[in-house]
């Protein structure tokens, strides 16, 4: 990882623990143990590190995300978990940022919805392929289906902020698997799931 990059990292850090006001570009140099000429050689300002650094990790999380859907060396019902469990991780990141009010709006509107909407077409992709290798099934309105997952998502992400209940991504996936996937699946994809289950145990 070079300086840049650990700047970024250290940025991302510090501004979700304490707030992106509160944090000066002082803070964040002693922080790295820098001095703030250096900070300032690479990062002219605190919002354009904080619009660099939420760019790179939003484009990690997209190649990540990505990578999981095109490895056709992973089962279809294992990969559509694993993508669900990513998507809820890189959710929960964004979701911390999002929630922090001082933060210009233009910026969290240009880097969030793009991962929004990279995840509900990822998802897309992955219920056309269930569909088409039969564990899902073609009698529902299968286009409300990223929609609904996204939701539940991020319903289980607010949970905690809006209701005062917490949940975690595992709480999220075991309902997924419990509630949604019994419903969504086909006798094939039912038992794709309970062997995964039982692997899993």
């Amino acid at each position: 990882m070079n300086i840049k990059e650990r700047i970024e990292e250290a940025a991302l850090l510090l501004f979700a623990e304490q707030g992106y006001k509160a944090v000066r570009m002082e803070d964040l140099a002693e922080y790295l143990g820098i001095s703030k000429k250096t900070l300032y050689n690479h990062f002219d300002s605190k919002g354009n590190l904080l619009k660099e650094a939420l760019r790179r990790r939003v484009g990690e999380m997209f190649l990540l995300l990505e990578n999981l859907a095109e490895d056709k060396t992973i089962e279809f019902i294992p990969r559509l978990k694993s993508i669900l469990e990513t998507a809820g991780g890189a959710l929960k990141f964004t979701e911390v940022f999002a929630r922090d009010t001082s933060i210009p709006r233009d910026l969290v509107g240009s880097v969030f919805p793009r991962l929004r909407d990279h995840i509900l077409t990822l998802v897309k992709n992955l219920v056309d392929e269930g569909i088409s290798k039969g564990f899902i099934r073609t009698d529902i309105p299968t286009e409300i289906l990223p929609y609904i997952h996204l939701g539940i998502i991020e319903t289980f992400l607010t949970m905690e902020t809006r209701f005062g209940v917490k949940a975690s991504i595992r709480d999220m996936l075991l309902f997924l698997e419990t509630i949604i996937f019994s419903g969504l699946l086909t006798e094939k994809g039912r038992q794709a799931l309970g062997q995964g289950v039982q692997n899993e145990g």
